[in-house]
């Protein structure tokens, strides 16, 4: 009898329990005064350099989430996190990201190395997506990725040593590189024009240089360009480390400019490297130090339709800017969590029409700023900016933390 009664009850509060979530599905798809969202708030106009200087960077946004693309959670998945505190899984939260790349602002591919795949956001579609969890092209380790202009995807797994591609709609192609061209790939970059896929090899201190449709080794580059065989382990590559023009220590990032020029971030040699498209050394920016214009930590590397080149530093937190030649133009950014603030960034792209994406890494989000007008493509003129924010950025020592 007891027993009886106990079901009874328990189906009656199961009954108001569902009558209750019943409810509150009804009220948030009705989309009462209680559940709807606030205004948004005025955009802050955050500016490089601060007047009276003439700005040239303006910040314009960030991504973390699908939200930030206007991907709609629905009823459910919002009641889910109103009850439990719990972040929808759909949305598809960055986690460690370490590289970007983008399609003229329509689609940003993130690599991420903590999750191991690709996060797509989608403005068009006001979406997100992920890439290489399953199948031929699953990933295990994205660690680059670059778009060609078929809107083809190609990412680095480091986990696999190859460099997967993928069609626009997330298709698998093809794979390139392999256990016996690659030992530990990071940084990818294109050179349409002359079919040509750069790979930093960070832990074989090189570059190669791969046939874009078929993966052909077509050279490497580094101290020692032409091995008799692929080492298989770290300790085999420590003689190919250099310090000399022309040779690495651990490149991590590569832009190929308009003219097909390859530009390398050499990560422990504290600089970029130069190169013609044939692979000839030309010159070098940076060196190790802990001023405007020197090294900490670089990581990432962009160059501008104008041929500037931008240097992301995860210990400065900053991204400083270069004219072709070399010549510091100015730097924005510094460490903290707020808008245009950076906790040791990573990865950085410039897509065609120059907006500029730049990985927060331990902020979690890609954050993205634009060029103010043309002058920001003119080093004569964007050279004076140097002069009024001439001050060491903060330094942050991260030792080994962010090597990856």
């Amino acid at each position: 009898m007891h027993r009886q009664e106990s079901i009874k009850e328990r189906s009656r509060v199961t009954d108001l329990a569902f009558g209750a979530t019943a409810v509150l599905l009804a009220l948030t798809a009705m989309g009462c005064p209680s559940t709807q969202q606030a205004p948004p708030k005025a955009a802050i106009d955050l500016v490089w350099p601060l007047p009276p200087e003439q700005p040239r960077i303006r910040y314009v946004g960030s991504l973390a989430s699908g939200e930030d693309v206007g991907k709609d959670k629905g009823a459910a998945a919002k009641l889910s996190e109103k009850l439990l505190g719990v972040q929808s899984s759909d949305m598809a939260v960055l986690a460690k990201p370490y590289a970007v790349a983008s399609d003229r602002g329509e689609r940003v591919y993130v690599a991420d190395s903590a999750l191991g795949t690709v996060i797509v956001f989608d403005y068009d579609k006001k979406d997100v997506r992920i890439l290489g969890q399953e199948g031929a092209g699953q990933l295990g380790k994205a660690m680059g990725v670059c778009v060609d202009s078929q809107g083809n995807v190609y990412v680095s797994d480091s986990s696999s040593r190859r460099v997967v591609v993928f069609d626009r709609d997330g298709k698998y192609l093809r794979a390139l590189g392999g256990t016996e061209i690659l030992y530990r790939p990071i940084g990818v970059a294109l050179d349409e024009g002359r079919k040509l896929l750069y790979v930093a090899d960070s832990g074989a201190h090189q570059v190669a240089v791969l046939e874009l449709e078929t993966g052909e080794l077509v050279r490497r580059i580094g101290r020692d360009e032409n091995p008799a065989q692929v080492p298989t382990g770290a300790a085999d590559y420590a003689w190919n480390r250099g310090g000399n023009d022309g040779e690495f220590r651990f490149p991590t990032s590569l832009a190929v400019d308009g003219q097909g020029r390859v530009h390398v971030m050499d990560t422990m040699n504290f600089r970029v490297q130069i190169f013609s498209p044939e692979g000839k050394f030309l010159r070098s920016i940076g060196q190790n130090g802990k001023s405007l214009g020197t090294f900490a930590r670089p990581k990432g590397v962009a160059v501008d339709s104008a041929g500037n080149v931008y240097a992301v530093d995860a210990a400065f937190n900053n991204v400083q800017i270069f004219s072709a030649d070399g010549q510091l133009l100015m730097f924005f950014g510094s460490i903290g969590t707020k808008k245009g603030e950076f906790w040791l960034p990573a990865g950085i792209c410039i897509d065609k029409t120059d907006k500029i994406f730049v990985v927060d890494q331990y902020n979690k989000r890609i954050q993205i700023f634009q060029p103010l007008n043309q002058e920001v493509d003119n080093a004569n003129k964007m050279g004076s900016v140097v002069s009024s924010t001439n001050q060491s950025p903060a330094y942050v020592d991260t030792g080994n933390k962010n090597r990856s």
